[in-house]
């Protein structure tokens, strides 16, 4: 199985560190507008 044509088939463990890892990454990179609810409402802040 292809890991990229695949990205959500993850054990729990894997899909709650990942999570994890983008959250941080999310607020980070998009600290002062927080972060949205679902994670995605900041992505649209190009850097």
């Amino acid at each position: 199985m292809d890991p990229l044509q695949h990205p959500f088939e993850l054990d729990g463990d894997a899909a709650k560190e990942l999570a994890g890892l983008v959250a941080s990454s999310t607020a980070a990179s998009d600290g002062e507008h927080g972060q949205g609810e679902d994670g995605r409402k900041t992505v649209h802040r190009a850097g």
